[in-house]
């Protein structure tokens, strides 16, 4: 999820998520709330229809400090 995000001009809609993994919908919302809470993402609201923003700055740290951990 996070590679197609990151690949993505836009906010990715929860609707194409769903489509390309061939999982429940509620098992995408499950993993996105995951995502959300980690601050891994942001949820861009566009009317009734919502899309995902990964936030690469958290990500990167997150990178940074696993990179750290593993080499100790």
């Amino acid at each position: 999820m996070l590679r197609e995000m990151a690949a993505a001009k836009a906010p990715m809609p929860f609707a194409d998520l769903h489509r390309t993994h061939r999982v429940s919908a509620a098992t995408v919302s499950h993993h996105v709330k995951l995502l959300k809470t980690a601050g891994l993402v942001t949820i861009v609201r566009k009317g009734k229809y919502s899309g995902l923003r990964l936030q690469r700055d958290v990500l990167r740290a997150y990178v940074d400090w696993l990179s750290m951990e593993i080499a100790k």
